[in-house]
């Protein structure tokens, strides 16, 4: 005998109206973006605590000429602000007795002032020797590549922090 249940009415499926598809996906939407963003500013958190030891390291290696000269080279994007050597050196050693720093980080201020984000750090701080440096650090990220060498891409030194942006030396010709 056949079965008879080819023969049963089913009533289809209530359906969804159009305007829950665009509240679910606009939902969808802003549920990525503050994952993004939340994500993002963590980064931005780490790279600014990152912020003192960068000083620290930079002034270290800036007290000897060999030390000083080594971060140039190792750093191809001063070439900017610095078009010889001689140059980087000649200012390096310009400042390098007010290069002292405190022993603890110093509280965020108009003398310590950090800037971040999830792709570079900048810091700009007045040393206890009264030295104004600005050490600006870059990184890769997923639509921008690391710069060459260390990723020191800033290195500012000066009197008063006005002159922190003049350039030391014109800038050294496009091979």
């Amino acid at each position: 005998m056949a079965d008879s249940s080819w023969d049963t009415y089913t009533p289809d499926a209530p359906r969804r109206p159009a305007w829950g598809w665009v509240l679910g996906a606009l939902g969808g939407a802003i549920l990525i973006g503050a994952v993004l963003v939340a994500g993002l500013a963590a980064v931005a958190r780490g790279s600014r605590s990152g912020a003192w030891p960068l000083v620290q390291n930079v002034v270290t290696r800036l007290r000897t000429d060999d030390r000083a000269l080594d971060l140039y080279r190792r750093n191809p994007a001063l070439v900017e602000r610095y078009a010889s050597e001689a140059d980087f050196l000649a200012r390096v050693r310009e400042f390098r007795d007010g290069l002292r720093l405190a022993e603890s980080e110093p509280a965020p201020g108009p003398e310590f002032r950090v800037s971040s984000s999830p792709f570079d750090v900048r810091v700009r701080h007045r040393a206890a020797g009264g030295t104004w440096i600005e050490v600006g650090m870059a990184f890769g990220g997923p639509f921008r590549p690391a710069p060459p060498g260390e990723g020191l891409v800033r290195l500012n030194l000066a009197k008063d922090p006005k002159d922190l942006r003049r350039r030391s030396a014109p800038r050294a010709p496009a091979p």
